[in-house]
């Protein structure tokens, strides 16, 4: 029998290879024999097989452009070998010339898919193409998807711009768009079934089928579950939807509009669920939501949701300097809470994600402790565990009673005592840094007139090309810190010669000199600056003038932008100096403050680089704290993906809130805000330090309290969001 359908590499790679030694003359190394299953596997699993679709069977099924559509199947091994997991891809949509204009080929094209072999996309991984990210649900790694690694794995490639639904041809801007996502869906699905396509056994042979999709793609799934379901009812069917459930609270805009719903219906004529359409048939288009179809229990087939309650994509269009828009976020989070609720199976963090289900996140984020690969495993396997995991409010305002939004200051957590302050400078000298002596400059402040010896906070300023004067690098914070009671200690990391960063980083391997040309080198220096600054505090605390005056089991690690990360690593945070996984944590240290701080992908951090940080931290970051390309939604990363236990995040939605704000200085805000709007701001980054430290240096039981409210939130007219795990 002729195939209707066929990889783009026919030939396997074991076959291939061992053809090519015969020829050879049997090279060392090459064996006529079968390679057993276990050698399969050893070859396969990493990577997915590219499949066209014959569209001599499938005329219809088409991409947007008229190419032919494409799919990447890994086979299941072992007991996963009768089970399936089937990804619908998403990518937003296109409803009149305007949006349909901004569609690239990677979304409407088959021909852009060239890749024959889609590799598994990891934290520290590879992958073919920006737009192949087949990790997470997708992964064949045990120890990243415990529960689906070893299942036949499908990833349906999205290019019909249409949630998978559409049956119409249309003319659009001078262009030809088939919308053809149903046709395509049925395509796709006779080719899984068909023995002459796929090696090992076929969906038709399946025990049990998840099929799964992302955003769009989510859209795509709840348009066809209850069909498929009907089609593959030989097996136990269920479905994910991954970030594709849009309140009526959310914000009025393109995915919400009843207009854009209605055009959308009338250029695609999508199939949609039939009970939905039967049920609404003066208003089809309503079947097009989510929401929808849950709110009046359209879809019978059992269905698993993830939804962020802060996810950005829905959240874009908002005005963060409008308190309305600020209590819709408030009010959209507490819708997709409500509906959840009532479901056998939910995941929903408060992060601030968008996709979760195909990336590193899937076996990373947490909610209470649970990440939703063993949310969904509980849910998917009827196992013993919660099946149903929704994060609390993020925006409670609850207060003391005094506290309100009238009188924010009541709001405002109080030290026992402030302090006139005083200055000494000194400058440390490391004998044995790498690549030659290295000088440390100090600015000690310190509280005047404080007695017994006093806790201890370092500062760890930004900058990529370092500081030379101590005194000016976060001399605000020192203020605060020293008025308060604490022994303020700030570092200026010097920079180094061309000729001493080359010797660095042939000291850390760098491969080329390119290599050693963008290398962030203080990246390095400073915590190995703190650490030898906490030797020398340790020298000074034993003769005067500081005898008795600090108190080293109690000190705190800060630090704004460059000195967030260099915080985060002597927390325990892994960075990855050129290819060598380097991990620089303090016991001295013991709790830490990280404002406006790296995310997963940026300064050699990774997605589990905050693995292991099981000491108090606080993060600070804001809507306007970009830089570099760092954004705010990466900045907040590292509170989700740190372990639960006395971690908080401090997050500004406000424009105003940029990144020179959380170094207490409001020149940069000033663009974006009014001055009091400013200064509401940076009295909550105030008093929020100041809380956390008091709670966890000197143990203060009013501290405490007050980190356990919202008062924040309250004393800053909704602007901040206070998060705690």
């Amino acid at each position: 029998m002729t195939s209707r359908y066929h990889p783009i590499v026919p030939m396997p790679v074991h076959l291939l290879l061992c053809i090519t030694c015969a020829a050879l003359l049997l090279l060392p190394g090459c064996s006529m024999a079968q390679p057993s299953d276990d050698d399969a596997v050893t070859v396969d699993r990493e990577v997915m097989q590219r499949y066209q679709i014959d569209q001599a069977a499938h005329p219809e099924a088409v991409c947007n452009d008229g190419t032919t559509p494409v799919f990447y199947h890994r086979p299941g091994v072992g007991a996963g070998a009768d089970r399936w997991v089937i990804w619908f891809k998403g990518g937003g949509s296109c409803w009149d010339a305007a949006t349909c204009a901004e569609r690239g080929p990677s979304l409407t094209s088959g021909a852009h898919w060239m890749q024959e072999r889609l590799r598994v996309l990891r934290p520290k991984g590879n992958e073919d193409s920006a737009d192949g990210k087949a990790g997470g649900i997708l992964d064949p790694d045990p120890a990243v998807n415990p529960d689906f690694h070893d299942w036949n794995h499908v990833y349906l490639v999205y290019c019909t711009s249409d949630h998978w639904a559409g049956t119409a041809t249309r003319e659009i801007g001078g262009r030809t768009f088939a919308f053809h996502g149903h046709h395509v869906v049925d395509a796709m699905f006779d080719a899984l079934q068909d023995a002459d396509i796929l090696d090992g056994p076929t969906l038709a042979e399946a025990t049990q089928i998840l099929l799964t999709g992302s955003s769009a793609g989510a859209n795509g799934l709840r348009n066809n579950l209850d069909r498929l379901a009907d089609q593959l009812a030989f097996a136990d069917v269920r479905g994910v939807a991954d970030a594709a459930l849009i309140p009526r609270e959310a914000p009025e805009f393109e995915e919400m509009d009843a207009a854009t719903q209605q055009q959308r219906y009338a250029l695609w004529q999508p199939q949609l669920d039939a009970s939905c359409v039967a049920a609404t048939p003066e208003a089809p288009e309503l079947c097009q939501r989510g929401v929808h179809l849950l709110e009046h229990d359209h879809l019978s087939t059992p269905l698993f949701h993830h939804q962020d309650q802060r996810d950005f994509k829905y959240l874009e269009p908002l005005d963060r300097n409008d308190p309305d828009d600020r209590r819709l976020v408030r009010e959209t989070a507490a819708a997709i809470r409500d509906l959840l609720a009532t479901q056998s199976g939910a995941f929903s963090p408060n992060a601030g994600f968008h996709i979760i289900l195909n990336d590193p996140r899937f076996n990373r984020l947490t909610v209470n402790g649970h990440t939703m690969a063993e949310v969904l495993g509980n849910w998917t396997f009827a196992r013993p565990g919660p099946t149903n995991v929704i994060e609390d409010d993020a925006s409670d305002t609850a207060t003391d009673g005094s506290c309100s939004e009238t009188s924010p200051a009541a709001c405002h957590y109080r030290p026992a005592a402030t302090y006139a302050t005083g200055l000494d400078t000194v400058t440390v000298i490391d004998t044995e840094r790498a690549a030659g002596p290295r000088r440390i400059p100090l600015a000690i402040r310190y509280p005047k007139d404080a007695e017994g010896p006093r806790p201890v906070v370092l500062w760890s300023h930004g900058g990529a090309r370092g500081h030379r004067n101590p005194v000016s690098s976060g001399a605000e914070w020192g203020e605060v810190f020293a008025r308060a009671g604490y022994v303020s200690v700030h570092l200026a990391h010097r920079p180094r010669d061309r000729a001493s960063r080359e010797a660095l980083c042939r000291h850390l391997g760098a491969a080329t000199q390119a290599d050693c040309q963008t290398f962030k080198y203080l990246n390095y220096d400073r915590p190995h600056d703190v650490r030898r600054v906490l030797d020398y505090l340790e020298e000074i605390a034993k003769r005067p003038p500081f005898q008795h005056r600090l108190d080293l089991d109690r000190i705190a690690m800060a630090g704004h932008s460059a000195g967030a990360g260099a915080t985060m690593m002597l927390a325990g945070a892994e960075r990855t100096y050129f290819g060598t996984p380097t991990v620089l944590d303090d016991a001295r240290l013991r709790a830490f403050l990280a404002f406006s701080p790296q995310g997963p992908g940026e300064e050699q951090f990774h997605e589990q680089s905050w693995d292991h940080i099981d000491r108090p931290m606080l993060l600070a970051t804001g809507a306007g704290d970009v830089t570099s390309g760092s954004t705010p939604e990466n900045r907040r990363a590292p509170f989700t993906l740190m372990p639960p236990g006395d971690k908080y995040l401090l997050y500004l939605d406000h424009p105003g809130a940029r990144h020179t704000l959380f170094n207490l200085k409001d020149r940069q805000c000033l663009d974006d805000a009014a001055p009091t709007t400013c200064r509401v701001m940076l009295d909550g980054l105030r008093t929020t330090a100041l809380a956390f430290l008091d709670a966890y240096l000197l143990d203060r039981p009013a501290a405490h309290t007050w980190l356990a409210s919202r008062q924040i939130t309250t004393g800053t007219t909704g602007i901040a969001e206070w998060r705690q795990r």
